[in-house]
């Protein structure tokens, strides 16, 4: 991956997050998970769907929020955010609706 790639991948993470995250004063031990907000980057903006975890943290970091380290060791690197639990909600709510899609049960078995 070429240097120019890359910056243009997080200069588009980040702007992801500064429209569609809002920092909060306190850790959201409930919707501030990393892993559970990359996936949401993922499922809202399909541009975003090769960014790994540790870009999300690095843009993260760099958009203003704080990360709790404690549950953290070298089997689980998931880190917790000051994000707030209503701009999390929303993009729940807001998930592109082809990754909705109910599969009938005759179709996954072919």
């Amino acid at each position: 991956m070429t240097f120019l790639t890359r910056v243009d991948r997080q200069f588009m993470l980040r702007n992801w997050i500064s429209r569609n995250l809002k920092p909060i004063k306190r850790f959201n031990m409930y919707y501030g998970d990393s892993r559970t907000l990359l996936r949401l980057a993922k499922e809202n903006d399909e541009r975003l769907a090769d960014i790994d975890h540790e870009e999300f943290k690095q843009a993260m970091a760099r958009c203003g929020f704080y990360a709790d380290t404690s549950y953290t060791d070298e089997h689980y690197t998931s880190l917790i955010y000051n994000v707030s639990t209503r701009s999390v909600k929303k993009l729940m709510e807001n998930r592109r609706p082809d990754l909705l899609k109910l599969v009938p049960v005759s179709q996954l078995e072919e």
